[in-house]
């Protein structure tokens, strides 16, 4: 009835997927295989996915995907671990700023908040970092800020 509707969210899948993240487990598996097959420095920026691995990731999955839905495995797959490590750092760092400098002004706590929800959804979404959108530029820019700041001691 209505109410499996609502929990499905609209979604026609089965139920089982729902503890599968909707799929993405799968997903992260077979991107992985990918993934060690150019571990150290990936496949290329945005570049993870290209004909020949959607190919193969048709044929593991048995449907095709745009993307690894997944920031830290799109990183991953794309600059490898180098990149990937240096995503975590500069987020882990910028979270430690963050923290520090809204002690002095608040304004840093909508950087840091900002910050968590980015930390938090690329965990199931890649399209936050990659792509030239308003978002990105605005994180983009909030590194930079946090970056170039001193503070006083």
């Amino acid at each position: 009835g209505f109410s499996d509707i609502a929990v499905m969210l609209g979604r026609s899948q089965e139920s089982e997927s729902l503890g599968s993240l909707t799929g993405r487990i799968p997903l992260w598996k077979a991107a992985m295989e990918l993934v060690k097959q150019s571990p150290l420095v990936g496949y290329g920026y945005d570049a993870f996915l290209t004909s020949q691995n959607l190919i193969f990731m048709e044929k593991k999955l048995g449907w095709v995907t745009p993307s690894p839905h997944s920031g830290y495995i799109a990183t991953l797959g794309g600059l490898g671990y180098i990149g990937a490590v240096t995503l975590v750092l500069s987020l882990f760092l910028s979270v430690m700023k963050s923290i520090s400098l809204r002690k002095r002004n608040l304004d840093y706590a909508f950087i840091l908040a900002v910050l968590v929800w980015l930390i938090l959804n690329l965990y199931t979404e890649d399209q936050l970092l990659g792509r030239p959108y308003f978002p990105v530029f605005v994180w983009m820019i909030m590194f930079a800020r946090l970056g170039f700041i001193r503070e006083e001691r």
